[in-house]
């Protein structure tokens, strides 16, 4: 059976919350893009078999 499967990944990125609504800005060397991630995430709203991840890369502090 066919499987649908959509995915957004962002990498090197920044939210901000601009007028209650979740912007995220990608960056790479040359460019940057502005993603409206409320609107994204609304794409899930009441979807079964949802999968998230978020996290953070930073240098360790105080070495």
């Amino acid at each position: 059976m066919a499987k649908l499967q959509k995915k957004y990944s962002f990498s090197k990125a920044n939210i901000a919350l601009e007028n209650g609504r979740y912007i995220i800005t990608e960056y790479d060397k040359d460019n940057t893009a502005d993603y409206d991630l409320t609107e994204i995430l609304g794409e899930f709203l009441d979807k079964d078999g949802v999968v998230l991840s978020i996290g953070i890369d930073s240098e360790p502090q105080g070495l």
